[in-house]
């Protein structure tokens, strides 16, 4: 688990889906959705707290991903949300990126820090006029 109050969400928890590599070590496998500074790939301790099992502690070692993470505009009919979000993760992977969607009307998109796509996908974001705002969790490489 990991504690969402970092990320803008104090009391809420996302559910990172992860991979043991040592004691307390782990590899994230999956994007988060929701949880800022943590993308997929890198590897993180976690320990039990808060009545969880195991819960994220700190990034050692960063994969290179940075997250983008794009919410379609609440008040759009469901149809339309899913026929746009339906047509961003086509899009999406067509260049070769993996996304997840775990809710309708949110994507997390991964994409390697210095992967040539960065324009790319930001020309196709222009073209979905139901996007309520996107953007990458961090503007620097960590």
């Amino acid at each position: 688990m990991c504690d969402l109050g970092g990320s803008g969400m104090p009391g809420r928890w996302e559910q990172l889906w992860a991979k043991r590599t040592g004691t307390d070590e782990f590899v994230v496998c999956a994007i988060p959705l929701f949880a800022n500074g943590i993308a997929l790939g890198d590897h993180v301790t976690a320990r039990p707290a808060n009545g969880f099992d195991l819960v994220v502690d700190s990034v050692v070692r960063s994969a290179g991903n940075a997250v983008l993470r794009v919410y379609f505009r609440e008040g759009a009919e469901v149809w339309e949300t899913q026929d746009r979000q339906t047509e961003l993760v086509r899009s999406v992977g067509e260049l070769g990126l993996l996304s997840e969607t775990g809710l309708l009307g949110h994507v997390a998109i991964s994409r390697p820090w210095d992967s040539p796509q960065y324009g790319e996908l930001e020309e196709n974001l222009h073209a979905f006029t139901l996007l309520e705002w996107s953007d990458y969790e961090s503007g620097t490489r960590r």
